[in-house]
């Protein structure tokens, strides 16, 4: 893809116009993978392959994609048109010693020319980690390459199969751990209370976000008023985006660009986990007093017993004779200190 070329799509004609692969790095033939622009309820940036998608860059939202760590590096060289038709394009609009090319593996990379080593470097590249692989820890999981295993549950989610999850096997996703109590009005009893929203920070926003223009504090409220809503979240530019199907590809970002989930659970699952951090704190207490006690008494027995034991030697009070020292100075088994000790107290013993 070269400077000024576009990708675009028109969701009422269906028409595309797609980057495609080579089949490998010799053979020019269509290959698997495609990358374009889908223009549904959000504008996002996707690679295919063999139809079924495999990268997603997150929404636009109107300066750069959100929740892709990748891109705010590269936002200034290209830019996403809505046109009148309802059509959709990304622009290349770099210098025209770059250029955008799709890779026999699915991945996109952003290419210049070094004039001194003449050859064509990559200053940037789509995919970096497994978890930029399109939904790889399935619904209603997260992915986070800085983490092992990389995949983990939603708060307020269990997996599906734990056999296969065990096997790092997580294409199967998620479930909810605790029903919604939205939706179920006549059989609420009066102890049950209303769903609650937790609080995901710094995420990959999951794919099919519908959009509307409400403010935060009402994007909040318009979602927990609709039961079929199991989700939001709010970017001042890209405005109030919302979920109602399935949590599909959501990503821990590590570098601060990625923005706050709000995913919609059963209040029990804020008790349980207030719960665990209450006794994550007793626990904490009671260990540091413990460890506080138990060097308290090492100390004082160390104390006690700081003072070195050394055999005491009896000097006596009258000269040890000649004859005496020098029968016990030739005994083998005598020790040296101890014989330095026998002559040191005959000196003394004689200048006494």
């Amino acid at each position: 893809m070269l400077p000024e070329m576009k990708l675009s799509t028109n969701e009422r004609t269906g028409e595309k116009v797609k980057l495609t692969s080579w089949k490998g790095p010799s053979d020019p033939s269509i290959g698997s993978f495609s990358a374009g622009v889908s223009g549904q309820s959000l504008t996002q940036a996707f690679t295919w392959k063999d139809g079924r998608p495999y990268f997603r860059s997150g929404p636009w939202n109107g300066r750069k994609f959100i929740g892709s760590p990748r891109y705010p590096q590269f936002h200034d060289k290209y830019g996403v048109v809505q046109n009148q038709d309802g059509s959709y394009l990304i622009q290349f609009i770099a210098f025209h010693s770059s250029h955008i090319v799709l890779t026999t593996q699915g991945n996109t990379e952003a290419r210049y020319w070094d004039s001194e080593k003449k050859v064509w470097e990559v200053e940037w590249k789509a995919m970096l980690s497994v978890c930029d692989v399109y939904g790889t820890c399935g619904a209603f999981g997260s992915c986070n390459s800085m983490s092992s295993p990389i995949c983990s549950c939603l708060e307020g989610f269990e997996p599906k199969n734990t056999e296969e999850w065990n096997r790092q096997n997580w294409t199967s996703g998620c479930k909810r751990r605790t029903p919604l109590q939205c939706g179920r009005v006549n059989t609420r009893s009066v102890a049950d209370k209303m769903d609650e929203f937790l609080k995901l920070n710094m995420m990959k926003v999951p794919d099919f976000a519908e959009w509307s223009v409400a403010q935060e504090d009402d994007c909040r409220q318009q979602c927990l008023q609709n039961c079929s809503c199991i989700a939001y979240a709010f970017d001042s530019s890209s405005g109030c985006m919302t979920w109602t199907r399935s949590l599909m590809d959501t990503q821990k970002i590590s570098n601060g660009s990625g923005f706050d989930l709000y995913i919609r659970v059963a209040h029990s699952e804020l008790d349980t986990k207030g719960d665990v951090r209450k006794i994550v704190t007793i626990t904490v207490i009671i260990g540091t007093i413990f460890i506080s006690i138990f060097a308290y008494l090492l100390w004082r027995w160390m104390a006690k017993h700081k003072a070195i034991h050394v055999q005491k030697i009896h000097i006596p009070s009258t000269p040890i004779q000649p004859s005496t020292l020098k029968r016990f100075l030739h005994l083998p088994l005598l020790k040296p200190t101890l014989r330095a000790a026998l002559l040191l107290a005959s000196i003394a013993a004689n200048q006494g």
